[in-house]
């Protein structure tokens, strides 16, 4: 391996660690804006270039840089192809990608996973009403993938992908949503409801105003639903979407 590029690989309560001295940082914490930035660094690719390949705004590249919204998984992957990182670094921060190195090395750090990270199944907006009812009772292999889970979440988590634009810009359409069922809901949180004689459930942000309930679009072009009067279930509260929530 270069001796520029060392690695110190240690375990501790918070998973695997893995620091890369060229860049002085922990690469499994970084936020996804982070790794986007550090992957351009080392590609030798500006926002402009980036721009034309992806065919979209500059501002779109500035607001994936700064945090301010994330990309779909199908931008994810398409990013990464262009930037030359897996999308599984990209999106999750799960694995590490360190082009110019020997492949002996790069199979070395490439398994490199936190011992705390958990998966949790990918399932449609039908069966997240569902397990609002029976959350044990998931039948195993109806998942449409399992997604890494970097944050704190209980047993019964679930993953869901993004329909629409209500909750643009925070939750882009086609984004990864990762929901906890036995996470307290509370004010402003961002939460699975499903409402009783729906057949999805819907996500939205939650208002408390003393005994009323409000379900709160991010985007405002789309109506706030009064919660008050209605038979409906919380079927979890947003801990992640490519970042920790809260």
């Amino acid at each position: 391996m270069d001796e520029n590029i060392q690695q110190n690989v240690k375990l501790s309560q918070q998973g695997v660690e893995l620091f890369d001295s060229t860049f002085g940082c922990n690469m499994l914490i970084m936020e996804f804006k982070d790794r986007l930035r550090e992957a351009m660094k080392k590609a030798g690719i500006e926002q402009k270039a980036l721009k034309g390949k992806m065919g979209v705004s500059i501002t779109t590249i500035q607001y994936w840089l700064t945090g301010r919204n994330k990309p779909s998984r199908d931008k994810i992957k398409r990013l990464a192809e262009e930037i030359k990182c897996s999308p599984e670094w990209l999106e999750f921060g799960a694995s590490v990608e360190l082009s110019g190195l020997s492949q002996k090395d790069s199979n070395v750090v490439s398994l490199v996973i936190p011992t705390e990270i958990k998966t949790v199944p990918l399932i449609s907006w039908v069966q997240a009403g569902n397990w609002c009812a029976i959350p044990d009772n998931y039948p195993p292999g109806h998942a449409e993938e399992m997604i890494p889970c970097p944050s704190k979440c209980g047993p019964h988590s679930f993953a869901l992908r993004v329909k629409g634009d209500s909750m643009d810009p925070d939750y882009p359409d086609g984004s990864i949503v990762i929901v906890d069922p036995d996470k307290e809901p509370r004010h402003n949180s961002d939460v699975v409801v499903r409402l009783n004689g729906e057949m999805e459930a819907t996500f939205k942000r939650l208002k408390i105003d003393g005994p009323r309930w409000f379900l709160h679009p991010v985007n405002d072009r789309y109506p706030v639903l009064p919660l008050e009067g209605k038979d409906f279930t919380i079927c979890g509260v947003v801990v992640w979407v490519g970042r920790e929530v809260g």
